[in-house]
C-alpha cells in the first residue's frame, strides 16, 4: 500500500484543535396555505432560524433536494422523506394539507466562527405528491418553472369548458348542493388478491340513482377512519361506487358519506340538470383544430 502524505499545516491544526471550518446544515422550512409552518433539518439536532426551530430527522432526508433548475430546462424539483406522525403524514398527504405550501431550503452554518451567513437553495410551491406506506415525494415548482406553463387564456372547445357546478364556477347553472345526496356503505368489498381494491371499491344497497349518474362526481366521507377525506368516483353501476384511487384507511361498513355526481362536460350531460343549451359553455359547432389539417378528398370531386 502506498503511502498517505501528511502535510504539515493539516497536523498542525488538528493538534491545536483550530476551529477553522464552518459546519453547515441544511434546512428546509415549509408554510402551509392553512398557516402552519414546520422546519425540518439533516442536522442531528434543532437548528433556530428565521424564528423557526428546525427539527431533525423528523421527515426529511440529508439527500431530500434533487437539484434540476438548469438554464433551459425547468424549475421543478422533488423532495423525498419519510412519513412521520411528528413531521409529514400520509393522512395528511392524502387531504390536501400541503397542496400549494411554501417551501424554502437553504444552507444554514449551525456553527460559524468567521461569521458566515445563509444562502438559499430554491424556493417554490409543493405540487403533486406521491407516498407508499414509509416514504413520500413531493414536487417543488419553483418559479422558473412558470415560465413554461401555458398562458392562462380560455378557448373555445366543443365540450363545456366551464368548472362543474355553481360553486366552482359562476356560469355553471347547477347548484351542486342541492343535488348532494348522503347514504353509509352497506358492504365492503374483500380483495381476494393482496390489492388496493378493499380501499377503491364499496356499495351501498340504498342507491337508486341511474347507471353513469356519479361518474367523475366526488365522495366526501363524513364517519369511519376517512373521515374528512375526499374521493373521485371513476364509476358508479348498481350502487357500486368504484373510485379513482385507493382511501387511505380500508372501508368498511356502516362507514357515512355525502355524493355529489359529476360531469363528463357533454350536451347530454347538461341537458339532464339544465333545460336548454344557453348555459352550455361548448361551442359544438366551432371547427375544431382537426379542421385546419384537412385537405379535399379526390374521390369527392
Amino acid at each position: 500500500m502506498a503511502d498517505v502524505k501528511v502535510t504539515q499545516l493539516s497536523v498542525l491544526v488538528l493538534a491545536d484543535q483550530v476551529n477553522c471550518v464552518t459546519k453547515w446544515a441544511q434546512c428546509w422550512t415549509i408554510t402551509r396555505t392553512d398557516g402552519t409552518v414546520l422546519g425540518f433539518t439533516d442536522h442531528d439536532i434543532a437548528v433556530p432560524f428565521r424564528g423557526v426551530s428546525h427539527v431533525p430527522c423528523k421527515s426529511l432526508a440529508a439527500t431530500a433536494a434533487q437539484t434540476s433548475t438548469v438554464s433551459g430546462q425547468t424549475g421543478s424539483q422533488e423532495i423525498r422523506g419519510l412519513l412521520s406522525s411528528a413531521g409529514v403524514s400520509a393522512a395528511d398527504l392524502y387531504n390536501g394539507i400541503y397542496d400549494g405550501a411554501l417551501v424554502e431550503s437553504w444552507m444554514v452554518p449551525w456553527s460559524s466562527p468567521n461569521n458566515e451567513i445563509p444562502f438559499a437553495i430554491f424556493r417554490g410551491v409543493l405540487g403533486v405528491n406521491g407516498h407508499d406506506v414509509n416514504e413520500f415525494s413531493i414536487e417543488v415548482l419553483t418559479d422558473t418553472a412558470k415560465l413554461q406553463q401555458a398562458a392562462l387564456l380560455e378557448t373555445y372547445t366543443a365540450a363545456c369548458r366551464y368548472r362543474f357546478g355553481n360553486e366552482n364556477d359562476p356560469r355553471c347553472p347547477v347548484i351542486l348542493a342541492d343535488q348532494a345526496v348522503t347514504g353509509s356503505v352497506t358492504s365492503e368489498v374483500i380483495p381476494t388478491a393482496p390489492t388496493n381494491a378493499a380501499r377503491r371499491v364499496f356499495t351501498d344497497s340504498t342507491r337508486v340513482e341511474a347507471d353513469g349518474f356519479f361518474n367523475l362526481g366526488k365522495v366526501t366521507w363524513t364517519s369511519g377512519d376517512n373521515a374528512g377525506a375526499v374521493s373521485e368516483v371513476k364509476e358508479f353501476i348498481a350502487g357500486v361506487f368504484t373510485l379513482w384511487t385507493a382511501t387511505l384507511h380500508p372501508i368498511s361498513a356502516g362507514d357515512e358519506y355525502a355524493a355529489t355526481p359529476g360531469c363528463d362536460k357533454t350536451e347530454a350531460s347538461h341537458l339532464l340538470y339544465n333545460a336548454d343549451l344557453i348555459d352550455f359553455g361548448g361551442k359544438s359547432f366551432v371547427p375544431g383544430n382537426d379542421s385546419i389539417a384537412e385537405a379535399p378528398d379526390a374521390k369527392e370531386s
